[in-house]
């Protein structure tokens, strides 16, 4: 049932729609502990409906992506690459305390040689994806290169899902370093320079049929405003000690993650929350955020 392609029109169609969607979250580096996994740092996280894709109903096409890996040089593109004995998830809701309704998990293998890219020929990595309903999707990951330019995508294919994972430049756009000097200044010290022009990310996105996820309330025709029902998207990634093969049976074993990072809300983390609590509001579920933060952001906001 899996087979990889190289589609490029199907990537650079993706590319050109992660440009211009709309929610966007934006939260590279938001705390001190993801300077030492930057492989499971969630940059942002995207969710759209594919509008060449849907005209309503569970068939609706919907695109999710996740980006890792902030400010990833590409002439040093070798250097990046997925987190091996880590979970990228994506948490689905229809809750207003965001509980998760359903959820797509990522585990990456060793990037290296081996039986799927022998040697000499560049190493590589391969994903295991488990969706709900226990719909496995196994496929590679397109590999960065000492120069600029991409590799053409490895796109893998399985029914009416499709994967890609891999570097591509970080649509996001944020003027981090004026930011950065303005909060420590208390004063207008913007550049006018997008900190992330040519500025690598590691992206899993996916495609696949928004019945999957959401129940019939989420798969109303696209209108201008977007989503109009309480469907949501928020990304984990977790450190473990677990192979690829045992992605299926993690839900019976949680005792083998630790949680790194979380998004959720557009830069709730670098706007809002002291430096001394990042690590411990990324540590924590969005369901406990009102008993345990609110206090804190409506400090941080009335300061």
């Amino acid at each position: 049932m899996q087979a990889r392609l190289r589609d490029p029109l199907l990537w650079a169609a993706a590319a050109a729609l992660l440009c211009v969607v709309s929610p966007v979250r934006a939260d590279h580096r938001s705390a001190p502990a993801i300077d030492s996994y930057s492989a499971i740092g969630v940059n942002d996280v995207y969710m759209f409906r594919d509008p060449a894709n849907c005209t309503g109903g569970p068939g609706c096409k919907l695109v999710v992506a996740l980006s890792t890996q902030a400010l990833a040089d590409p002439l040093f593109g070798p250097s990046y690459h997925f987190q091996e004995n880590a979970l990228y998830r994506l948490n689905f809701t229809t809750r207003q305390d965001a509980r998760p309704t359903a959820s797509i998990d990522f585990v990456f293998g060793p990037f290296g040689n081996g039986p799927d890219c022998l040697a000499p020929h560049d190493a590589c990595q391969t994903f295991r994806a488990v969706f709900p309903n226990k719909v496995v999707v196994e496929g590679f990951t397109t590999q960065g290169t000492f120069d600029a330019t991409h590799q053409v995508p490895e796109m893998t294919t399985a029914g009416d899902i499709k994967i890609f994972a891999g570097p591509r430049e970080d649509p996001f756009f944020f003027d981090l370093v004026g930011f950065n000097r303005s909060i420590a200044a208390s004063a207008n010290k913007f550049t006018g320079v997008d900190a992330f022009l040519g500025k690598n990310v590691n992206a899993i996105v996916v495609e696949f049929p928004v019945g999957m996820v959401f129940p019939n309330i989420c798969t109303g025709t696209i209108s201008a405003s977007g989503f109009t029902t309480p469907c949501g998207v928020w990304a984990v990634t977790y450190l473990g000690n677990f192979h690829t093969s045992d992605t299926v049976n993690l839900e019976a074993h949680p005792e083998a993650l630790r949680q790194v990072d979380r998004m959720g809300n557009p830069a709730v983390n670098t706007l809002l929350i002291p430096a001394a609590l990042k690590d411990s509001f990324n540590f924590g579920e969005p369901k406990d955020d009102a008993a345990n933060f609110a206090g804190v952001i409506l400090n941080q906001i009335l300061a």
